[in-house]
């Protein structure tokens, strides 16, 4: 009967190893995943902001002070995104080590946190490429 349990048990746990190592390896995916999308964007998101402080001189030159002040709060907010994403890279750890639990609950915020990071980038983006475009 113990000639039959051990290798029954071990293939369980041999299981059971895999498949943790394979859902921490799909979290490590998506995070990178979710990363490689929105640093394409960081060069974007700079020249963005420059255009819209320049405007914004521009239209306070011409004494619209509300238009240059929408065109600086949308520049802050790309240069606020930008910051974000900085800090979210230095903070990182890809080798974080710790027990199965760990690693995947660290690898599942670090997800939750890159994906909060790519929606303040898009919205940003977005919000400033429309002003630009008025």
């Amino acid at each position: 009967m113990t000639k039959l349990l051990i290798p029954f048990l071990s293939a369980i746990l041999f299981m059971a190893a895999c498949t943790t190592t394979n859902q921490k390896d799909e979290i490590i995916k998506a995070v990178i995943a979710v990363h490689d999308e929105v640093m394409p964007k960081m060069g974007e998101m700079r020249s963005t902001s420059k255009s819209l402080r320049s405007l914004a001189g521009e239209k306070l030159s011409a004494t619209d002070t509300l238009g240059a002040a929408s065109l600086t709060q949308a520049a802050d907010a790309l240069d606020a995104a930008n910051q974000s994403m900085m800090d979210w890279m230095h903070n990182f750890d890809p080798n974080y080590t710790g027990t199965q639990e760990e690693v995947i609950g660290y690898f599942t915020d670090e997800k939750t946190k890159i994906t909060g990071v790519r929606d303040e980038m898009n919205q940003a983006l977005e919000k400033g490429k429309s002003l630009l475009a008025q």
